[in-house]
């Protein structure tokens, strides 16, 4: 701190001797405007938020840009005076979250220029990008593209690959192997209803294969990509603890969930969090978590039932899954107590501290509680509850929370005297 005020009063000092030698010139009106420049800069010397050093002004901005999060703040506070932008601009931290969205709703060279001037001042930041492909003309996106591999750095020369006569976008070979090997996060939603390129999923893997420090992992896939064209492949994310997958088609399931099932499958990583949304997965059956390779680390299990999920199947999904803490299954009113007998395992012991449900159901809660309790679950000894906590978060709007059906139910009664912690929820707004 102490050599900091020293450098701010030498500043002050140099310019008060240049204002000072102005003085005794000749007046001319470049003199003039130079005089007033010079006075204008002493003046903001003397500012409070002068008397803050680089290294807490540096401090400060990465909280205002929530670490990166926030970009317009970081804009803001790189606009404000010259020290400001100089100290914004060697802050990478706060440029380290990037939004591309394509094609480019300008034209010209604005929009590359720009998200080229961001990558830049990453410097050898970790980045969180995330890539938002929305409906387009062929030649719409051809020119968006073609702009950014002008302006970007690459090692490798581009080629503009044609299949069936039509472009293939989603080759992402856009994305210069400098930034791919700093992406600590990737976001890829395509909005598009574009069918022209079965290859995208195999272009999938080749970004993952070029990023292998990535720890978070967002896509929403649709039934257009052909998992056929990937093969056996395996990719090492050893850092990748969190991968959430969402449909965007709702027109062919059976597609959609073997896509689902083969990225899984290609993905070698220590994974903490899975959470699969919209249609991803169809749920009819369990085979889908035998030799993944994150069994043994998964902690949070996010699913969405089906018409076709049976109470055995989660149970089953449950059994191959020895560490996992918190599961979500949101439509659980489709999942019915069957008439045949449920899965056991007696080398099984549930780690489950949490479930978070959409509704109570019709039965599935309590011989799901009572299947926990065979496999572990303990109860307090005080009042003899199982302790654990049961989330709930309902569709109904208005209150009691729960209609008076199910608040008669006796699965409702039973939980009420069996489990320790209840958690309610109001109209959920979370789309996963």
């Amino acid at each position: 701190m102490l050599h900091f005020r020293a450098q701010v009063n030498a500043d002050k000092q140099a310019l008060t001797l240049q204002i000072q030698d102005l003085e005794h010139r000749r007046p001319t009106a470049a003199r003039t405007l130079r005089l007033d420049r010079l006075r204008h800069q002493v003046a903001a010397l003397d500012c409070d938020i002068h008397a803050l050093p680089d290294d807490v002004l540096r401090h400060i901005f990465e909280i205002a840009s929530e670490h990166g999060k926030c970009i317009k703040s970081s804009i803001l506070v790189s606009h404000v005076c010259q020290r400001w932008r100089s100290v914004a601009l060697a802050t990478a931290n706060i440029w380290s979250y990037i939004r591309l969205k394509l094609p480019f709703r300008r034209r010209g060279r604005g929009p590359a220029e720009n998200f080229v001037e961001i990558v830049r001042r990453t410097a050898n930041a970790s980045v969180d990008l995330a890539v938002r492909v929305e409906y387009f003309r062929l030649g719409s996106m051809a020119q968006s593209v073609d702009i950014l591999r002008k302006y970007l750095p690459s090692e490798e020369e581009y080629r503009m690959v044609t299949r069936d006569g039509k472009y293939a976008f989603y080759r992402l070979d856009f994305i210069p192997t400098s930034l791919a090997t700093r992406l600590r996060s990737l976001t890829l939603l395509y909005y598009s209803s574009i069918s022209s390129d079965r290859y995208r999923f195999k272009y999938l893997l080749d970004m993952l294969q070029r990023s292998p420090g990535i720890e978070k992992l967002d896509v929403h896939i649709d039934s257009y990509c052909d998992a056929d064209t990937v093969g056996e492949r395996v990719i090492d994310l050893p850092r990748l603890h969190e991968l959430r997958l969402v449909c965007t088609s709702v027109n062919d399931s059976i597609s959609s969930d073997m896509l689902c099932r083969t990225l899984l499958r290609c993905i070698e990583a220590p994974l903490l969090t899975l959470i699969l949304g919209g249609g991803a997965l169809r749920l009819s059956d369990s085979d889908w978590v035998r030799g993944l390779s994150f069994v043994g680390s998964l902690l949070n299990l996010k699913l969405r039932c089906s018409d076709t999920t049976e109470l055995p199947t989660i149970l089953r999904i449950l059994l191959q899954l020895p560490r996992l803490e918190r599961i979500t299954l949101k439509e659980w009113f489709w999942v019915a107590v069957p008439a045949s007998s449920l899965p056991s395992s007696p080398s099984y012991t549930t780690n489950l501290k949490k479930i978070k449900l959409d509704c109570v159901g019709t039965g599935s809660t309590r011989v799901l509680m009572e299947f926990l309790e065979r496999h572990g679950l303990p109860r307090r000894p005080s009042d003899r509850k199982l302790h654990f906590t049961l989330h709930l978060w309902q569709w109904y709007t208005q209150l009691p929370w729960l209609p008076l059906d199910v608040q008669s139910s006796e699965e409702w009664l039973w939980l009420q005297q069996n489990v320790q912690t209840f958690v309610y929820e109001g109209l959920d707004h979370e789309h996963w």
